[in-house]
């Protein structure tokens, strides 16, 4: 209000509009619409605690959606390995030795979707090797994990949500990774090794 006159005094403010760099139509049409990765791994279906600990923790997986920057905390995801949430004693690795454990085999899945994971390009934020070798990968591709205290975390590092499947039929785990595949990336795994240690080498391709 003018001090003077008492009449109401108007302005005009410049309006500036920006456009999103991505839209909702964008995203719609886009979201989920390419296979980013799949990887698969096999499992022996006679030894029955260890496949239905596999099962279990890779249904919990299934359909798990991640925004842009998400991250996905393996751990969180599968939860509590116990008796009263369904997981059965298998062979578990502790302290370098092949020992029975409650929720034994669940690494295959984790380590099968660290592979995917991988070669769709996306970040791997913790990842931890096993104490021994593993029959179901190559020295290097593997992912364990530990209740409380390892974990498998990857981020989504693209503009679109990624979806994570999850199937196991016929002694095999397959982890397939939709999303959308903006930049035409893509992605070779090089192993290598040296002085006792496996070395991984990710090597991104643009067109």
């Amino acid at each position: 209000v003018d001090a003077n006159t008492g009449y109401g005094v108007s302005f005009k403010i410049p309006l500036t509009v920006k456009e999103p760099s991505v839209t909702l139509e964008d995203i719609e049409a886009k979201l989920f619409s390419e296979v980013i990765w799949e990887y698969s791994t096999t499992f022996n279906t006679g030894q029955v605690g260890r496949s239905k600990n596999i099962a279990l923790a890779s249904n919990k997986i299934n359909g798990t959606i991640l925004a842009p920057d998400e991250i996905f905390s393996y751990n969180d995801v599968v939860g509590e390995r116990s008796y009263s949430e369904g997981f059965q004693e298998a062979t578990v690795y502790m302290n370098g030795e092949s020992v029975p454990g409650v929720g034994g085999g669940i690494c295959q899945p984790s380590s099968t979707l660290y592979a995917a994971a991988l070669y769709a390009n996306l970040e791997i934020v913790e990842r931890h090797n096993h104490s021994l070798p593993v029959s179901y990968l190559p020295a290097g591709l593997d992912a364990t994990i530990a209740e409380g205290y390892l974990d498998l975390r990857i981020r989504n590092n693209t503009e679109f949500p990624v979806k994570i499947s999850a199937t196991t039929d016929g002694g095999i785990v397959k982890f397939t990774i939709y999303g959308f595949n903006k930049d035409n990336i893509s992605v070779d795994v090089q192993r290598s090794f040296s002085g006792g240690i496996y070395y991984v080498t990710r090597v991104v391709k643009q067109d």
